[in-house]
This record gives structure tokens, sequence and C-alpha cells, in this order.
């Protein structure tokens, strides 16, 4: 039968997700880097943000079938005049096929609708099949980013003295205006609906970054040691604040802690490297203009920015 395409609804979010799961299983294992989530037979994760995303607007998530069967899955979302592609993946038996050419008009579709300005996607540096996608969509590449990983017991051994302190965020509707402040410095958009999807979702704690008293950053730490995002004010040195951020993930005694790096977050990636942290997977950023200032902000994943 032949593919059909229609928008998602909650009820598909869980099935795509395990098309993602596969997808990204099978990019990672012909490139020598093995499954991304084990042991492979583990479900994959809720799909929270794209059950928050399809309820703020469901313009952005569609999926392909075959014969009621989903076999590719295309998840967007806006934040003011930015649009993200968040999630891009055919089932590895049926790529090849046009189906992410499809999915990822349908997901532009939002773009239109909304009067993008910048549009933005982070992708597999190594999928080339991909990068020629998107490079056809008007989609430059702009920044290198890696997944840094470091095991908490390297990190135990290192010395985390830092100038800047970290302390929980208040309840994000009272800290709205510090944190929208830095995002419109470091980003050039305010996200305040994703600040309180992670709060609220419990998906990952939020703290304040501080020097001498002032917010300088924020940063988001999930339970499995995993950071991001982090944005860091211009006026603020990154290694101190990545510094004062791992020593507060660390008290959590997570196996291993992890974030996305931007390759010109050049006193971060510095920081990191000292401290034992190696480069796990290469990403890539691409947009139709040149946006953000990646030498302050480390993204979250690259689905959510």
């Amino acid at each position: 039968m032949p593919v059909t395409y229609r928008p998602a609804t909650r009820a598909d979010l869980a099935p795509a997700s395990v098309v993602v799961r596969q997808a990204v299983d099978d990019l990672r294992r012909r490139h020598g880097f093995g499954a991304l989530i084990t042991p492979p037979t583990s479900p994959p994760p809720p799909p929270l943000f794209p059950e928050f995303c399809l309820s703020e607007d469901s313009s952005g998530l569609w999926v392909a079938e075959d014969d009621s069967t989903i076999v590719g899955f295309g998840f967007s979302w806006m934040s003011g005049a930015l649009w993200c592609l968040s999630q891009l993946f055919v089932r590895p038996c049926r790529q090849a096929e046009g189906v992410g050419r499809v999915l990822l008009g349908k997901t532009l579709e939002q773009a239109q609708k909304g009067k993008a300005r910048s549009k933005v996607i982070i992708t597999f540096a190594y999928n080339a099949a991909s990068v020629g996608l998107y490079l056809r969509h008007g989609f430059h590449p702009r920044e290198p980013l890696y997944r840094l990983v470091a095991p908490l017991g390297t990190l135990m051994q290192k010395a985390l003295q830092s100038t800047c302190d970290c302390v929980p965020i208040d309840p994000v509707a009272t800290s709205r205006e510090w944190i929208g402040q830095i995002d419109d410095e470091v980003l050039g958009f305010r996200r305040e609906s994703h600040h309180g999807f992670l709060s609220g979702a419990s998906v990952a704690e939020g703290f304040r970054i501080e020097h001498a008293g002032r917010p300088v950053g924020y940063a988001y730490i999930a339970g499995n040691g995993h950071i991001g995002p982090v944005a860091v004010s211009l006026e603020a040195s990154g290694a101190e604040v990545i510094k004062a951020v791992l020593r507060r993930a660390s008290g959590g005694r997570p196996q291993r802690l992890s974030m996305l790096v931007p390759g010109s977050a050049d006193s971060v990636m510095g920081a990191l490297s000292a401290l034992g942290f190696r480069i796990e997977e290469p990403y890539v950023l691409m947009s139709e203009n040149p946006l953000g200032n990646w030498r302050n902000y480390l993204p979250r994943t690259p689905g959510f920015l």
C-alpha cells in the first residue's frame, strides 16, 4: 500500500518513539557508535516533550503510515518567531523512499503559517543523507556540537572550585524576567513555555547561576546526570559557570555526566577537557540564517535546543 501522511495524535506518540529509537540505533550502529539506549530491548523513554508540544501546537507533528503502521515521524515546534525541527525519523526498512522529504515538508508548513523568521535543526553530523536533505531545503551548517561524557569517578578526583554559585530556581513564574533576559541576550528569543515544561514535568531540576549575588545564567540537571540547557550571560565566564553546575550535578551521584557542547564554546570546552570529559558523538546545527550565540548556550538535546 502507498504511504499516507496525517497529523499525529496523542495515541501515535508512543509508537512513533519506537520508530525514532529504531532509526537512531540503526544509524549509530552503521557508523560504529552502538545503540544509544542500553540494553537495546529496554523501552524508549516516555514522549513527554512531543506530548507537551502536541498540546501547545499540534500542527508540527506528523506521522507517515503504511497499512495503519507508523513508518515515519516528523516533529517540529515554534517559540515566538523561531521554528525548530525536533525529530525527523523513518523506520530503517522504509528509508530512501522519500518519506523523510514529505514529512519535512509537512512540518515546514508550521513555520510558514507561524511566520517563522528563523529555522533551525540539529542533526547527527555523520548522517550525510539528512544533512543533504536539509541543505536542499535551504539549511546550512552553522555550528558543530559534541556530546561530551565523563564518569562520575573521574570528576570526583578533580577540584571543582568555582567563583559562581548554583542555587535552585524559584518557581518559573517568579523567575520569568531574569531568565527571559538571558534567553534574549544569548538566543535572541524567549521560550517561557519550555522552561515551564522542564520544571512542571519534573524532567530536570533548574538552577540559577550566581556571581557576586547576581544571576549570570541558568542550568537544568536531570537525575541521570545529563546537563542542559545551560545559558551563560555574555559578561560571565563559561568555565566558571560550568564548574559550578558540575559541582551541583555531582552531588546527585549519577553514574556519569553528559552535555551537548557547541564547538565555539571555547572556555566551556577547555574546562570540560581538563576535567576528563571525552567526545561521544558529533552533531551539527543547521539553519537558514545565523542565529544565537553558541559560545554561551548549551542545548539540552538536539530536539529541544
